[in-house]
Parts: structure tokens; C-alpha cells; sequence
């Protein structure tokens, strides 16, 4: 008998240490924990079974979770995503929706790994960015920051790393962490003016240099690239659409060029919750909207239709003589103070 028992304490000691081991280590390693438990555990609490696993509460399309490698289907009350969404599809006939600001850009990107307010350098997961990327992230109201890519990266385990200039609105570099998202808003040169020669002798490491791309002698140079697209649902500020266009190397050098929603503050728009749609600039646009209608402007407003009025263009009997003439022009000759129209290969005008 006394050898009987010594061998279910040291089973029931066996057992003791295996939960121990369960309890205290966040890893569940091979010698903790196998099929043959895992099955006594499904059969026991109902958590398990073969390819599921289920929350005790679960109800399909009530409450709980469950994970069914059986269907390649998942089913969660509500779920947080800390990184990408990948492939993603949108099932007809029922309703989906985002709220805020929503971006379609060339470039969106998560980090990998934390990044602190002193750092130069980011960390993402895949290697779509390149140099003079201006990048914008925005994980909550609070933190909010512009940085400039510097260079097009090097491969880094599981991801990629590239240098940034930080803080490029001036309000002071935050901290972000891994699996957070940022998107691109365009690309720009920011070229700096070469040294004159002489110019910082003996402390300027940069010296005078001839052919430096996007640089003039004496002065600065940029270019500008690129643009997004804006789903913009906030009460405040929308809603409607919108497509950017990046315009110079200053983080928010950028305009909206194609506005379909509320136009309040796009092209000559000044007035409260005004809904149409308008693409252009202001002098060369097309808009339309309930009080005013369709209108068009070209030439820097030189000429203009509008639900009001239209207006051709006013040229001087020179400006008219350097045009490339073909039957059916009308102008106003301000120099005669007549319309006239180019007709069988002439000038008339009408009285």
C-alpha cells in the first residue's frame, strides 16, 4: 500500500506542477499542454472542439465569438485592428460605414515598431515609400504629426527603415506605436540654395557646387507630386468628396481641386453649407450648384458662363490680330468697343 501511494502523490504532485506551469508562463509549450488535453479541456468547459474555437457565451449573430477554421469564418461583436486590414470586401445589400476623415492614398503604411518623440527613423512593414514622401500620422485627436521621408529605405527584420525629418508643422514630434497607420499626402523637393563661393569658409561642410539638381545658384528650387482623395463625413467640415493635389515642399502646400458635396471654401464658395459639385481653380472652373447653377470659367475668367450671363472674352484689336484664327471666334474688341466674330476668313463686327 505504501507504494501505491507514494505513486499518486507524485501523480497528483505531477499534475499540481503542470498547472503551475499553465498558470505562471505566458507560452503554452509542447511538454505543458497537448491533442490528448486540449480534447479533455473541449470536452469539460465546451470551449473547443475540432478546428473551433468559441467563446462559452457564443450565439451566432447574438453575442459572443467564434473562430471556425471549418467555414474560414470569424465572427466577433466588435473588433479593434492594430495594423492593416487586408482584402477586404463589402457584401451586397448590406450596409457598412466609417466615420471622420477616411483617405485614399498612393502609399498607407503601419509601424513596426514603437517610435519615440526623438527618433529619426521609422520602421514599416513594407518599402512603398521613397524620398520626399510627406507622410501624415493620426492615430487620435492628440497626436497628430507631418514627417518627410529622407530616404528610400533599407530592409530591416520583418520590415523596412527609413530616416524622416520630424515635426514638419512646428507643434512638436509625439510619440506613436507599433501597428499604427499613417498615410502619404504627396511628394516635393525641397531643394536648398548651394553655398556662394566663399560663403562659410572654413565652417560650411558644404561647398559651392555647379548642376545640383532642383537648386538655382543663388536661390531654391521644388517640385511638387502627387495628390489623394478625401472622404470627409464630419459635420463641421463635410460632407463630400474631395481630390487633393499636392502643390510645394511645405506640409500643407496642398489644395482641393475637385469638390463634390458641401463647396463651402472651394473656388469663390463663401457661404454656409452650399451642395453641388466644382472641379478647378478660381479663374478656370467648371461648378454647379441650386442657387446659381452651372458655370464656366476659362482663361483666368476671361470668359464665363454662368445661369445669369455669359461673358466672352475682351481682347484689344493687337491681342485679337496675335490670336490663331478659325471661322465661328466671337470676342469683344474693347479697342472698338464692338463684338465681332472671325467669318469667311475675316473680322466682322456687329452692329
Amino acid at each position: 500500500m505504501s507504494a501505491v501511494t507514494d505513486k499518486v502523490i507524485g501523480l497528483l504532485e505531477s499534475i499540481d506542477n503542470k498547472l503551475t506551469q499553465l498558470l505562471e508562463n505566458d507560452v503554452i509549450s509542447a511538454d505543458q499542454i497537448n491533442t490528448t488535453s486540449l480534447a479533455a479541456i473541449s470536452a469539460n468547459m465546451g470551449l473547443l472542439r475540432a478546428g473551433v474555437i468559441q467563446s462559452l457565451n457564443y450565439e451566432k449573430d447574438v453575442q459572443g465569438f467564434e473562430i471556425n477554421s471549418n467555414t474560414d469564418l470569424a465572427e466577433f461583436g466588435n473588433v479593434k485592428v492594430r495594423g492593416e486590414l487586408r482584402t477586404t470586401a463589402v457584401v451586397r445589400n448590406t450596409q457598412t460605414a466609417t466615420a471622420g476623415t477616411f483617405i485614399v492614398s498612393d502609399v498607407a503604411d503601419v509601424f513596426i515598431a514603437d517610435v519615440a518623440a526623438a527618433d529619426t527613423t521609422i520602421d514599416v512593414r513594407t518599402n512603398g515609400l521613397i524620398t520626399n514622401h510627406i507622410i501624415f500620422v493620426k492615430p487620435d485627436a492628440s497626436r497628430v504629426e507631418w514627417m518627410r521621408i529622407e530616404d528610400d529605405g533599407v530592409a530591416i527584420t520583418d520590415g523596412y527603415r527609413y530616416t524622416v525629418t520630424r515635426d514638419l508643422d512646428g507643434t512638436g514630434a509625439n510619440v506613436f506605436y507599433a501597428g499604427e497607420a499613417f498615410v502619404t499626402r504627396g511628394s516635393a523637393t525641397v531643394a536648398g540654395r548651394c553655398a556662394m563661393w566663399g560663403e562659410g569658409f572654413g565652417t560650411d561642410t558644404v561647398g559651392a557646387q555647379w548642376g545640383i539638381d532642383d537648386t538655382s545658384w543663388g536661390g531654391v528650387g521644388s517640385a511638387a507630386y502627387g495628390g489623394w482623395v478625401v472622404l470627409e463625413g464630419t459635420e463641421d467640415d463635410g460632407p463630400y468628396i474631395g481630390i487633393m493635389r499636392r502643390e510645394g515642399g511645405t506640409y500643407n502646400d496642398y489644395s482641393l481641386y475637385v469638390c463634390i458635396g458641401e463647396l463651402t471654401g472651394f473656388l469663390d464658395y463663401a457661404g454656409s453649407k452650399e451642395y453641388g459639385f466644382g472641379a478647378g481653380e478660381i479663374g478656370d472652373f467648371i461648378s454647379w450648384d441650386k442657387l446659381r447653377g452651372l458655370r464656366i470659367q476659362a482663361g483666368g475668367g476671361a470668359a464665363q458662363l454662368t445661369g445669369t450671363y455669359t461673358l466672352i472674352p475682351s481682347l484689344t484689336t493687337s491681342q485679337r490680330d496675335a490670336l490663331t484664327v478659325a471661322n465661328g471666334l466671337l470676342i469683344y474688341n474693347s479697342t472698338l468697343n464692338k463684338f465681332q466674330g472671325y467669318e469667311n476668313s475675316a473680322w466682322t463686327s456687329f452692329t
